[in-house]
């Protein structure tokens, strides 16, 4: 189901947001979905629109709305963790903003690879609160069965990733953000043959800068062309 921004099925709760105006305006407002039996993320974000936002809880829409807006990102997307987990949210993003931007080819490695292993790090270590991988066979089972029961638990599922982008003149900056505790790059610092923070070893080789913002939430990226 998708849900735009008119009179007739606004949700309730968000009738009378002052943002909404201001949105309309500047011709960005988000437009609301919700994930039915057999829809696709993929349907779902092949339609044109600029801002995706999943609804799970009308609670949050106002701060999502104005988040939108304050940062007035070219695309973006907010997702619950359970969505991002279940989907391959990277792909999807690429070829929407490769059609959007007109992204070279050349690309598509980087790009993809670094939104997969910043999701991932949001999903895991962020809004699950996972803090150590698995080094064998007996953390790996204990490692599962706790993935299992935080994705199975709606405290931690309905918890958001979002991501946005940028287009700026032959460089794309890129956001994934989450509900977590944030973290610090200096704290990831590892050595070359270690398991721990290879995903953010990759993100630094491939990504021409990077930065957190929002408390160490947002991890930001950019990618010159």
């Amino acid at each position: 189901m998708f849900y735009q921004i008119n009179d007739n099925n606004l949700p309730k709760n968000i009738e009378e947001l002052s943002y909404l105006d201001g949105a309309i305006k500047r011709n960005s407002f988000p437009h609301f979905f919700y994930l039915e039996d057999g829809e696709t993320l993929e349907a779902v974000f092949a339609r044109h629109f600029d801002h995706f936002i999943e609804v799970n809880n009308y609670e949050k829409l106002e701060f999502l709305i104005s988040s939108i807006l304050n940062s007035s990102p070219d695309l973006s997307a907010s997702l619950t963790t359970e969505t991002c987990y279940k989907n391959e949210v990277y792909i999807i993003l690429w070829e929407m903003m490769r059609a959007r931007f007109f992204l070279p080819e050349k690309l598509s490695i980087a790009i993809t690879t670094c939104l997969q292993e910043a999701i991932m790090n949001a999903i895991l270590h962020g809004n699950l609160e996972i803090k150590n991988r698995p080094n064998s066979p007996q953390e790996m089972d204990l490692y599962q069965d706790e993935l299992d029961a935080k994705l199975s638990d709606n405290y931690y599922s309905n918890k958001r990733i979002c991501i946005r982008a940028w287009d700026g003149h032959r460089k794309i900056k890129l956001s994934v953000g989450d509900e977590g505790m944030g973290f610090s790059l200096e704290g990831v610092q590892v050595a070359a043959n270690s398991k721990y923070g290879m995903g953010l070893r990759l993100i630094r080789e491939l990504a021409d800068s990077i930065w957190l913002e929002n408390e160490g939430r947002s991890l930001v990226m950019e990618f010159g062309y």
